[in-house]
């Protein structure tokens, strides 16, 4: 869930996913940074589709790093911490 200090978001927002194979200082990113403009954020939820390629996952631990600005269009990209695990 996506918060401020006002609580849950509630806005347009741009994000910016990336694919790590480790989480120690985020080294060997797999695929391109993907970008997501203007995606609708409602109470802190959002939904995107990502795809970094077939071969991006295949068992080994991987984590998503986000960055985002809200609103849409303003202002620098905040990295989210820590980053996500996927499972």
């Amino acid at each position: 869930q996506l918060k401020n200090a006002s609580g849950p978001v509630n806005d347009h927002c741009d994000f910016l996913f990336s694919l790590w194979d480790s989480l120690a200082n985020l080294t060997g990113q797999i695929g391109t940074t993907q970008a997501k403009p203007d995606i609708a954020v409602s109470n802190g939820f959002f939904t995107v589709q990502l795809d970094f390629g077939a071969s991006a996952f295949g068992g080994e631990a991987r984590w998503l790093e986000i960055a985002v600005r809200c609103p849409a269009g303003s202002g620098s990209f905040v990295t989210l911490t820590p980053p996500e695990p996927v499972v």
